[in-house]
């Protein structure tokens, strides 16, 4: 007899989910000097802004001695890929800034992403570039940025000046650690169950499951913990309610501990049923023979993983396709048409 059962299935291989986000540099890596071991140290331009512009504040960075020619700071910052923008909070005698770095976290490498001259700006802060102020902006990085470098010539203020550094902030993308591994969605009658797998969750707080009857405007119908376990973790939601319109359409609202989110893919279905198919004989061996297929575009052979061993296309109402060559065990049979995709175990023996 055969099940009113559809399935549609979404396999999504390794996919990492990116979120813009903005940190400050959390450690000092190494400098050139620095005016103390407390006051005006290097560890001062870690953090985030807290001191006043234009003015000599200890709590901001200044080399060991006013006009001394060259001086740099490296700072550490959490993980960011694909960095864009960096921002440099100076809040006194700004200019000396000629050149900054970003590090690949791959190799190691320092790599230039602003360069210009060093020029006296007076004592308040003026723009690094023509777009913001103390901001340069760039190409993404095709790498992972760890570390930032500021250079300076701070002998181009005029007189006997130190160049402050308060904060230095990083914009580019972080990864939401969890690789979704598939999405799908099951009808059972009025019932609709999502089932989806996911690996290597690091941090994450939950999912909400969103349901929308266009495809545009979503609601959220309801929240799954997360387990944040790094091997292979299964979750299950079903949605009983009654149907509003023949079309839903879901999608996962993946969110991590600190706020960042980000969407699956949208799964699509239709309360529209089927013409009634019919599989036999089941179990098969050489042979399975299915009717009912008007309206059928394709149908897949597929392993319990979702995994499409074999596929054919299909214009007839009834088929006969050979499976000799496929292993023993249990199988998925995929019937794809306007409606959704059917799917229906059969066992080879």
């Amino acid at each position: 007899m055969r099940k009113n059962l559809l399935l549609i299935l979404l396999a999504i291989s390794s996919l990492s989910i990116k979120a813009q986000v903005s940190v400050n540099a959390n450690s000092v890596i190494s400098f050139s000097s620095q005016y103390s071991t407390t006051d005006n140290s290097a560890a001062q331009a870690t953090g985030a802004p807290n001191t006043a512009l234009c003015g000599d504040y200890v709590t901001a960075w200044t080399q060991a001695t006013p006009d001394g020619g060259r001086e740099f700071i490296e700072l550490g910052i959490p993980t960011l890929n694909a960095v864009t923008k960096i921002e440099i909070v100076e809040n006194q005698y700004p200019g000396s800034i000629d050149t900054v770095y970003v590090r690949n976290k791959l190799t190691g490498l320092w790599i230039n992403v602003y360069q210009s001259t060093a020029a006296d700006l007076g004592a308040c802060p003026l723009p690094l570039n023509a777009l913001t102020i103390n901001t340069i902006t760039f190409t993404a990085t095709a790498f992972p940025v760890d570390a930032v470098r500021i250079a300076l010539a701070t002998n181009a203020a005029v007189g006997a000046s130190f160049t402050e550094i308060d904060a230095i902030t990083v914009t580019g993308a972080t990864l939401l650690r969890l690789n979704l591994v598939s999405f799908a969605a099951q009808q059972a009658g009025s019932d609709v169950t999502l089932k989806w797998i996911t690996s290597s969750e690091i941090n994450n707080d939950r999912f909400e499951i969103e349901r929308s009857t266009d495809g545009r405007a979503f609601t959220k119908i309801g929240t799954v913990a997360a387990k944040n376990y790094e091997g292979q973790s299964d979750y299950q939601f079903t949605d009983n309610s009654q149907w509003a319109s023949e079309k839903r359409f879901y999608r996962l609202k993946m969110i991590d501990k600190s706020g960042q989110n980000a969407n699956s893919q949208i799964i699509k279905i239709s309360s529209k049923p089927s013409a009634a198919i019919s599989i036999y004989p089941n179990p098969a061996h050489d042979y399975i023979n299915i009717t009912g297929t008007t309206g059928v575009t394709e149908i897949q052979l597929a392993d319990i993983s979702g995994r499409v061993i074999s596929s054919w296309k299909n214009t007839a109402s009834s088929v006969s396709l050979k499976i000799g060559e496929v292993g023993k065990g249990v199988y998925m049979l995929r019937l794809i048409s306007n409606n959704g995709i059917e799917t229906q175990k059969i066992n080879i023996q």
